[in-house]
């Protein structure tokens, strides 16, 4: 037996993110909520209900993706976003990277001053095994060897597949995507990095 929020995870969802997250604080416009982006994000939240701690990325998507897995029911749609919000104190906005080999690609995300949408679910995961989060976000932000507020660097937020820099919460895609999960007791997260010689905007 499962669930999808609906109004609830909206509201908790895109507010936040408008509001807490820090697009206020740099002048950026407020993300819209956009509901083939939900679509998109409870179709791929629905494939993994038997799985749900596994965190898996959407394949060949041309959207960002954040995901959020957590044991416990405590966690709500606007303590995910904190969650993420809150890995602002691990961006070196100089140098383009995540200090001290911290995960800070969710926040990065979130600001990126490209992006437009989102669209967001909440799952209840089957067999009581906790309950998933998933963001969908167009245009995609965390491009490879770029950062969120513009600008190139020699340094990628999250690295692309065919980079020498290993890292054990990294994995790479066929599809010309990367994954960064970081995991702790009870909860897991993760998010994608996008190669920069894509068409994006498909909401």
């Amino acid at each position: 037996m499962w669930r999808f929020a609906t109004l609830a995870v909206i509201l908790l969802f895109s507010l936040p993110i408008h509001a807490d997250s820090g697009r206020a604080i740099h002048n950026l416009t407020p993300l819209a909520w956009d509901q083939k982006l939900a679509k998109y994000a409870r179709r791929w939240a629905a494939s993994r209900l038997d799985d749900c701690q596994t965190l898996l990325h959407s394949p060949n998507s041309p959207y960002g993706e954040n995901l959020f897995w957590a044991q416990k029911s405590h966690w709500n749609a606007s303590w995910v976003v904190k969650y993420w919000g809150d890995e602002v104190k691990h961006y070196d906005p100089k140098t383009n990277e995540c200090v001290n080999n911290t995960v800070c690609g969710h926040y990065t995300q979130i600001v990126w001053n490209t992006t437009e949408r989102i669209g967001c679910t909440h799952v209840l995961c089957n067999k009581n095994e906790g309950h998933l989060f998933v963001c969908s976000y167009d245009p995609p932000g965390n491009i490879y060897y770029h950062g969120p507020f513009g600008g190139r660097f020699p340094n990628s937020i999250v690295d692309p597949p065919s980079s020498n820099h290993s890292s054990p919460t990294q994995s790479g895609s066929q599809f010309g995507t990367t994954g960064v999960t970081v995991a702790s007791k009870g909860i897991a997260s993760g998010t994608t990095g996008h190669p920069a010689n894509k068409s994006y905007g498909h909401s």
